[in-house]
């Protein structure tokens, strides 16, 4: 009857009690492997599980990653994966492991995941269930960052299936115009929650996309004020959009996208903007203590969703 397990070891504190997983991993060594240990489990975290210098160092750490795939605790019916810092697991087990519960999953934190390839989004982004290849995933929650490995066309088909986004962190990858635009259809649709964080540093970005998707997000704001919302009452605003580090995007563009985002109190990160103004007054010190403010605050805000998508599952 177990609906929730983490088995994250980042905390080095996990590492000095082996003894406390000791019994659970008996239990798995214990069941056939044709079995599903926990046929109910709905949410499962792994962060570190799959990390490279983790499995190397720690002998408990390579035990119990290969326990996660040969026990498919990974299983039909899972609504939320959370495996940060999956650099080690290679392409067939990832493919083996995400087939299974893609079309049930709500949340997909996946990072720094070399075996993520764009032959395996791809396959994720087919509708094997129903007859069209447009029937929505039920994903609200997607972290793909550092996923150097999946093409932006990849990127984009699996984004294109998921409109119920409300939070999404695609920073580090190959995303470009095409998934940004994906993403602005979605804005510009009137039965969904909205987005409310948006994640893109250090992609293939421009500003004329930026642009487009600053104006839908002030156009749905605007509609919903005039239907009859309050200013915020309406629950629903942008509350981050990360621009940082995307190169196509240059100042003029960022003021624009400040002053379509300013009435909804939107957090704007364009950090490539702010210092080429301060690279022209030759004030490199202070650019790298705003920089230092920034992340602190950018990390505040972008952990909104997950509060919310917490308070949702209890």
């Amino acid at each position: 009857n177990l609906r929730v397990l983490h088995l994250a070891i980042r905390d080095q504190s996990v590492y000095a009690g082996i003894s406390s997983i000791a019994p659970l991993m008996r239990y798995f060594e214990r069941i056939e492997a044709v079995d599903v240990p926990f046929p109910k489990l709905y949410e499962l975290n792994i962060d570190g599980i799959w990390d490279a210098t983790t499995s190397s160092n720690r002998f408990e750490s390579q035990h119990t990653s290969g326990l996660i795939l040969q026990t498919r605790l990974i299983n039909v019916g899972l609504r939320r994966l959370s495996a940060l810092d999956a650099a080690a697991v290679g392409s067939i087990p990832l493919l083996a492991s995400l087939q299974r519960c893609i079309s049930t999953l709500q949340q997909l934190h996946l990072t720094r995941a070399s075996g993520l390839s764009s032959e395996i989004m791809q396959v994720l982004a087919q509708d094997t269930t129903h007859m069209s290849n447009s029937s929505p995933l039920s994903l609200t929650s997607l972290d793909l960052s550092g996923c150097v490995g999946a093409s932006a066309h990849s990127l984009w088909m699996v984004v294109r299936r998921c409109p119920n986004l409300v939070h999404v962190n695609l920073s580090q990858t190959a995303a470009d115009n095409s998934v940004l635009s994906c993403l602005t259809e979605f804005v510009d649709l009137a039965d969904n929650d909205g987005l409310q964080v948006v994640i893109l540093d250090t992609t293939d970005i421009t500003g004329a996309a930026a642009r487009d998707f600053a104006a839908a997000c002030d156009r749905r704001f605007r509609r919903l004020r005039r239907d009859g919302f309050g200013a915020l009452e309406s629950g629903w605003r942008l509350r981050l959009f990360d621009m940082d580090n995307c190169t196509g995007i240059g100042s003029d563009a960022v003021s624009v996208v400040r002053d379509l985002l300013s009435a909804m109190g939107t957090r704007v990160s364009a950090n490539s903007d702010r210092r080429q103004q301060e690279a022209s007054e030759d004030n490199f010190e202070d650019e790298n203590d705003d920089y230092e403010y920034d992340v602190e605050e950018y990390y505040v805000v972008a952990s909104m969703p997950y509060r919310a998508l917490d308070k949702a599952a209890e």
